[in-house]
């Protein structure tokens, strides 16, 4: 693979991607995957798989982090692959699973790799930090985990 070979710029699939995170938008998130795709976050060893599994993991998280926003820093796209790295950030302001919210903010850096079938998303993996996450949002409960905040989404 050359160069030429590698797309950046700001209407790939990377960009698109961060934009429905940070936009909210299901419809547009969705489009981007194939039917029988599968959604890993492997920070929090969580698979979802399929649409349904990658929407209701999506709009879950607006519910514990209503303001949950995506910026991209770097992207590279490929006929058959993709990759950015970003930064995740909001506020817990939602209970999750049990968990009354913190109310405290995140900002996380990380990346994700993804596997494109027809120019859809077919794997996605997102890897990140989440000692730093739990450093941001701990409320220093000895009950608090982000298991119980994110894993479950």
């Amino acid at each position: 693979m050359s160069q030429a070979d590698i797309a950046n710029g700001e209407d790939n699939v990377v960009m698109r991607w961060a934009r429905a995170w940070s936009a909210q938008d299901a419809p547009l998130f969705l489009s981007l995957f194939a039917d029988d795709a599968r959604y890993c976050d492997v920070a929090l060893d969580k698979a979802f798989c399929g649409r349904e599994a990658i929407k209701a993991f999506f709009e879950g998280t607006f519910t514990t982090f209503p303001d949950f926003k995506m910026e991209i820093r770097h992207s590279a796209v490929t006929a058959d692959a993709a990759a950015g790295e970003w930064i995740m950030s909001g506020t817990f302001l939602g209970e999750s699973f049990g968990e009354p919210p913190t109310g405290k903010s995140f900002r996380v850096q990380g990346c994700c790799f993804m596997r494109l079938v027809d120019g859809r998303i077919i794997e996605h993996r997102d890897y990140w930090n989440p000692a730093t996450f739990d450093r941001q949002v701990n409320d220093a409960s000895p009950a608090w985990s982000r298991s119980h905040v994110l894993a479950k989404h």
